[in-house]
């Protein structure tokens, strides 16, 4: 089995909103690599994208979640943030 992973790509427009792209390796949600799949997002802002994103993090299953604001990898709090090694508790 191998890991899981979500990645969110999203920029902030003009407005003040977030948009931006979202893929998985895990598009079955069973916690490991199933299929591959695409989307897009969009959220009214920063305050609701780390909230329905979680920021960079490791989910309950395992998945590994990244979220890219603007270039830059985020944590919980929309700060930027280190990279997460598979295996490493965060």
């Amino acid at each position: 089995m191998s890991v899981s992973y979500q990645n969110y790509n999203l920029y902030t427009q003009p407005d003040g909103s977030i948009e931006g792209r979202t893929s998985t390796n895990d598009d079955e949600d069973r916690g490991y690599a199933t299929s591959y799949a695409e989307w897009g997002e969009r959220y009214r802002d920063l305050d609701e994208a780390l909230k329905r994103t979680g920021g960079t993090h490791v989910g309950c299953g395992g998945t590994v979640v990244t979220v890219w604001l603007d270039g830059e990898r985020v944590g919980r709090d929309g700060a930027p943030c280190k990279a997460i090694a598979v295996g490493e508790d965060w």
